[in-house]
């Protein structure tokens, strides 16, 4: 039993150090730009990616130039594990969250289709800035 907890105790040390990035369907690791995940979403699928913070500041996850109506989901995984949502960004049915985090902090993205009919290409896109502007 003590190894079990000895080895819970490493991965949750682990989980939460700069340089890894969240468990997911896919690691980004620090990568910024457009797009950082381009994959594909069927009808009824969730797609999670992991994300590091490479530098502390405001970025813009955004879901634009997808071909289906999106649902983002960012969530904080080393603090208060703070939960932010967006379905419609400015003009559109693609996502955007703005964000402000520090360098290193960990992200969990969640991407889905509005309806459980959704379902096309995804594109993930992360900038230091907001988009367009």
């Amino acid at each position: 039993m003590r190894s079990i907890v000895a080895i819970v105790f490493a991965l949750s040390f682990t989980a939460c150090a700069p340089e890894h990035a969240p468990c997911g369907d896919y690691d980004l690791g620090a990568d910024l730009g457009k797009p950082v995940l381009d994959a594909t979403l069927f009808p009824e699928d969730v797609v999670t990616a992991g994300w590091v913070a490479p530098f502390s500041g405001t970025f813009t996850f955004a879901t634009d130039g997808s071909s289906f109506d999106t649902v983002l989901r960012v969530t904080r995984e080393c603090g208060d594990g703070t939960k932010y949502t967006n379905d419609n960004g400015p003009g559109t049915e693609t996502s955007e969250l703005e964000i402000e985090v520090v360098r290193g902090e960990q992200m969990m993205l969640t991407m889905l289709g509005y309806t459980a009919l959704e379902g096309g290409d995804l594109i993930l896109n992360i900038e230091d800035r907001p988009f367009g502007r």
